[in-house]
């Protein structure tokens, strides 16, 4: 019988993440504390990201700052929860950078894209559901290409 502490268990788990998704997922939780502990007020207003074309172009790092924001505790869990479980065979395959690349390239990907639906063609996407399913399922279909045919741009082979 195995005779481990909760704590040690966790911290091992932790250890054995692959190095992006434990970084991502740290700074995830720090922010997350960041807004808990009151700055809430001052966080969301300065990082959020602003589907308006000004806003972008004169404060271009909310393009990626909103991927660290969270509107509450299952939504840090269940984010991180999907980075873990689709991340951790994108990064083990492709490796920490290209996983980085991917992810946050596929994060600004998906907020320009909604200020494109905002500017032009007057859908406003305020859900970051959107934008943060934009940057998993692309990842993976990145890493696994059998996986791509279901993806919604591609055509099956």
């Amino acid at each position: 019988m195995y005779n481990d502490s909760f704590g040690n268990s966790l911290k091992r788990g932790y250890l054995g993440l692959p190095v992006a998704i434990r970084t991502i997922i740290t700074i995830n939780v720090v922010v997350f504390l960041l807004q808990i502990l009151g700055g809430n007020s001052f966080l969301v207003p300065a990082l959020a990201f602003n589907p308006d074309l000004t806003t972008a172009l004169l404060q271009p790092w909310r393009l990626v700052t909103y991927m660290f924001l969270h509107a509450g505790g299952f939504h840090l869990i269940f984010n991180m929860l999907w980075l873990w479980w689709m991340g951790r065979s994108v990064e083990q395959t492709l490796g920490p950078r290209t996983f980085c690349v991917i992810y946050f390239g596929s994060g600004i990907g998906g907020a320009l894209l909604d200020i494109v639906f905002a500017q032009f063609l007057g859908i406003n996407l305020r859900d970051r559901c959107f934008r943060g399913c934009f940057r998993y399922y692309g990842s993976f279909c990145h890493a696994f290409p059998p996986h791509a045919d279901h993806a919604l741009f591609t055509a099956p082979d």
